[in-house]
């Protein structure tokens, strides 16, 4: 049975939803038990608020499942239940941060050594379908795009200075976000070495989008994050709490890294939140305080773009050197590549100087070494592209010359 470790102990109350989308929060009514040590009521009071806000998340969840079982598009978890299963179950034992959208203790009492609680609990239903849709979608293997992050930190300090943050606050966030979720992360090292050392070269780059994209291809990403994180320093004890409070602004796009085309394009700004007592903690917090709902949504983008180019065929940049006469050798190169299986377009971009330039679409693999391969394994079968070899191969640029 699918789920059938998400049974929920105390007697839970659940009313079988109509439809996400109708109802995007829900309230479920658990217990939760939490283990009273060595005296620490407070302690096993919090446990036991955290045990039925997990229990209120998993049925929930195996509501949502039984439902996802029905949709085709999800027909990879038929066979799969006790990896998805388990795969659910180890996501809110880590976390159930975004699941739970408010709740009220309704009662609370102590029974010998365990403290208890009942909660109405209000989920977020939306979130929680967004994640077992990455989970199901990382249990049937398919790949999820690289991205690269390209950002810019600022904090502007109490004296008025400005200054650039070497280890920016939100891309170490994102960085945990996407890697969560299965994305793979590029050029990390080499981000690290260009920001600090060349400043000049890394602003010009996260301000034009061509720059960031072409940057972002020639080390393999399919979208770049690019963007600015701006803290600035407001003021301090206004209210005799000595606490640091500021204003953060964000601008922060997702760019494809093969149109330089931008898929989401986002700007939020607000104040820090309470309890910055010192400047770096007011630096940190605001930057994710403010900035905190702007990762799903990135996230979201990215994966419906990718999604659609994968329906559509990935976009490679396809060059062919040496060939002399378009009629002879390149509308023959045209055709040779319209018959590559799984290509699905192909689109002549330009002609001179001995080189012909395409724009091929190809739905088999997001991996230019497949369509490489594909390519190569054709062109020996065409007397005019036997000795045709690969001079660049990376990222969606494939090159070739006779």
């Amino acid at each position: 049975m699918l789920l059938a470790s998400f049974s929920v102990s105390g007697g839970a109350a659940y009313a079988e939803p109509t439809g996400v989308s109708n109802q995007p929060k829900k309230k479920v009514v658990v217990e939760g038990w939490g283990n009273i040590v060595e005296a620490n009521v407070a302690d096993a009071r919090s446990k036991a608020i955290h045990d039925a806000q997990k229990k209120a998340i998993e049925i929930s969840a195996g509501v949502h499942v039984r439902s996802m079982m029905t949709d085709d598009s999800f027909s990879v978890l038929r066979g799969n239940n006790e990896q998805f299963a388990q795969a659910i179950q180890q996501k809110i034992e880590i976390t159930s941060d975004g699941f739970v959208s408010d709740y009220s203790v309704l009662k609370e009492w102590v029974e010998g050594n365990t403290y208890k609680v009942e909660l109405e609990v209000e989920v977020n239903d939306v979130a929680l379908m967004r994640e077992l849709a990455f989970l199901a979608r990382r249990l049937s293997g398919a790949r999820f795009p690289k991205i690269m992050f390209l950002l810019q930190e600022e904090y502007t300090d109490q004296a008025g200075q400005t200054g650039v943050v070497f280890e920016p606050t939100f891309q170490a966030h994102l960085e945990d976000a996407f890697l969560a979720r299965g994305f793979d992360l590029v050029a990390q090292d080499q981000i690290k070495k260009l920001r600090a050392e060349e400043a000049e070269v890394f602003d010009d780059i996260i301000t034009d989008e061509n720059k960031a994209a072409k940057y972002a291809m020639g080390y393999g990403a399919e979208y770049v994050i690019t963007g600015t994180a701006r803290v600035r320093h407001t003021s301090f004890d206004d209210l005799g709490q000595k606490e640091h409070h500021g204003h953060a602004e964000l601008y922060i796009r997702a760019v494809d890294a093969s149109t330089a085309g931008v898929i989401a394009s986002n700007k939020v700004a607000g104040s820090s939140p309470p309890n910055c007592f010192s400047e770096p903690d007011l630096r940190v917090r605001s930057v994710t305080h403010v900035g905190k709902n702007l990762i799903d949504s990135l996230i979201r983008r990215i994966v419906e773009s990718w999604d659609k180019e994968l329906a559509n065929g990935v976009r490679y940049s396809v060059k062919l050197y040496g060939a002399k006469s378009f009629k002879k050798e390149g509308t023959r190169f045209i055709t040779m590549i319209q018959g590559v299986p799984g290509v699905k377009q192909v689109k002549k971009l330009s002609f001179g100087g001995q080189r012909l330039e395409l724009e091929v679409f190809f739905g088999a693999s997001s991996d230019v070494s497949v369509l490489e391969r594909e390519i190569l394994r054709v062109s020996e079968q065409e007397h005019l592209f036997k000795a045709m070899d690969v001079t660049y191969s990376r990222g969606r640029e494939l090159n070739f010359k006779l």
